[in-house]
């Protein structure tokens, strides 16, 4: 049975909003609180490359990790979180994620607070609540500190934005394919 379109709506809508407040903070000031804006262009041209490859990189390493026995629950748990919003695809949502989420995390928060805690709270905002799923959280912080670590490389936002996108898109994709768990 397809998801229900009104989830992934909402979702969109609430990533709508983030995306238009950091492009109205961005555009006015240049600074946040003082410190000074990473844009979200610019940048060496071989960031696109690099971006690329960690995003289907660390989907590769997703995939082998959910082959071994406890991450494979952890990937059908997240499969039965996230199957609610696919109504439109894993796509919308993986684009969307990915523009807001670096924005507000690696080009707002990161120049005021720093690499180290970005990743943090950007990890411990993705805790589901489950106390089943904390070596997710673990990892999303970890891919706060990359995902910071390449905008600091590159000096500009959309190599993280291209990263994190392609990342949220494949995993959407796979997690939506995955059987339902039969109830015990």
């Amino acid at each position: 049975m397809k998801a229900p379109v009104w989830g992934a709506l909402a979702v969109l809508f609430t990533y709508s909003i983030f995306i238009v407040a950091a492009g109205v903070v961005t555009a006015l000031n240049q600074q946040f609180w003082g410190a000074p804006l990473i844009p979200v262009l610019g940048g060496p041209a071989h960031a696109g490359l690099i971006a690329v490859m960690l995003g289907v990189g660390i989907f590769g390493i997703n995939v082998v990790g959910a082959m071994l026995g406890p991450l494979r629950d952890l990937e059908l748990e997240l499969a039965e979180m996230v199957r609610p919003l696919m109504g439109l695809g894993p796509w919308p949502l993986a684009l969307a994620s990915g523009v807001a989420e670096e924005w507000v995390f690696r080009g707002l928060l990161m120049p005021f607070v720093g690499l180290w805690l970005q990743g943090l709270v950007f990890g411990l905002l993705h805790w589901p609540g489950r106390s089943s799923l904390w070596p997710w959280t673990l990892w999303t912080i970890g891919m706060g500190w990359l995902l910071g670590a390449l905008t600091l490389h590159a000096g500009a936002l959309w190599p993280a934005m291209l990263t994190h996108a392609l990342i949220n898109g494949l995993s959407l994709r796979r997690l939506s394919r995955l059987a339902p768990r039969s109830p015990a």
